[in-house]
């Protein structure tokens, strides 16, 4: 996947995300009507980039924290602040996969 690509996908998850959260704010209720399709991506976000890097990306879109990764003395390891920065990241771990973070 080219880095367009992506940005597209990962702007078109956070508009669904502010659109939901929209209709949460009027008391429209809608997450179990779209549970199946965020399985769906979930998935195919998982068979593409890992788990790990599926849990990544949605670590980026819908946690409200600073998008760094650090190490347990408090470095900073990763800064993930740029979403060429997260692309590049989840590409490395797709091209790098260890036991732990493969699919089968």
């Amino acid at each position: 996947m080219k880095l367009e690509e992506f940005k597209k996908i990962i702007g078109l998850l956070k508009e669904d995300d502010e659109n939901t959260q929209a209709l949460y704010k009027l008391g429209i209720e809608c997450y179990d009507m779209k549970e199946n399709l965020n399985s769906v991506i979930t998935i195919l976000l998982e068979n593409y980039f890992t788990i790990e890097g599926e849990d990544y990306i949605s670590w980026w879109l819908y946690e409200k924290v600073e998008k760094k990764i650090y190490d347990f003395k408090g470095n900073v390891l990763n800064d993930l602040t740029k979403i060429e920065d997260l692309y590049d990241y989840v590409m490395n771990l797709k091209n790098n996969p260890t036991k732990n973070n493969k699919i089968n």
